[in-house]
Parts: structure tokens; sequence; C-alpha cells
């Protein structure tokens, strides 16, 4: 049975997978998840068969095949997690992971996880302090509005 708050389906799978991905290596690729009808959450990768890809090919890659998707009905909602930074009226950028998020429902979000990398004085290990979830809406891509 499908969840009816999908896009925090989304941001439930998407957010721990990019805080893995950064306390591991520091940095990701950006990557998404989607949701199907009966309401399971698969992640999503895309590549360009470069090895260090420009991170708008692999989100344009990636929405693509989401628009795809969604065009075809086989997805309900779908999310792209990036590596991004942000800032608020009157405060200075900060790095933050991003989701963009949208369900065929019409819900819209973006959602920002501000970070502190921070290095340890004796050795290359770096660790990361994670902020307060910033929200706000953002135009849907995957489902344009007609």
């Amino acid at each position: 049975m499908p969840s009816e708050e999908p896009l925090n389906d989304l941001l439930n799978a998407l957010l721990p997978h990019a805080q893995e991905l950064l306390r591991k290596y520091g940095e990701f690729f950006p990557f998404g998840a989607a949701i199907d009808d009966s309401g399971d959450v698969r992640m999503v990768a895309a590549g360009t068969g470069d090895e260090h890809p420009a991170s708008q090919e692999v989100i344009d890659i990636l929405l693509n095949g989401m628009k795809a998707e969604a065009g075809a009905g086989s997805i309900a909602a779908a999310g792209i997690c990036l590596d991004s930074t942000f800032n608020l009226e009157g405060s200075p950028m900060k790095d933050a992971v991003c989701c963009r998020l949208e369900s065929h429902g019409g819900e819209s979000l973006q959602v920002y996880l501000p970070y502190v990398a921070k290095k340890h004085f004796r050795s290359s290990k770096k660790t990361f302090e994670f902020g307060e979830l910033v929200a706000m809406g953002k135009v849907p891509e995957i489902w344009p509005v007609s």
C-alpha cells in the first residue's frame, strides 16, 4: 500500500544515503530515488561513462529518466539528491545536501540539510556536522504543471 507521504518517504531514503557517502568519501555525485505505484522506494543512479562527470550532466540524465517513467505512469514520486550550497536571506552561503522532491499529486519541494566538514588536526579524516532541515517550494520538473 502506497504511503500518503511520498515526499517524506523519498527524503528518508535519500538523506541517510547522502550522509553515509559524505562520511565515507567526503563528497558524492547526484543520485535519486523513485517510488512506484505500490509504494516501494528504489534508489536510482546515473552515469555518463566519465569517471568524474559534471554534476549537471548526471542530474540531467536522472531527470530525463524520471520524466520518462512519470510519463509512462510507472512512478508516483521521485527525487534527486545532490551536494550543493544554499543561503537563507542575509546569511552566508553554506554547504548542504539538497533533495529535490516531487510527486504525481503535484507536491514539489526542495529540502536542504546544511553541513560543516571538519578536518581533524592530526589526520586527513573529515567529520561532518549536520544542521537543521530547511524546506522550500520548487517548480516541478518531473510532473510539470500544465
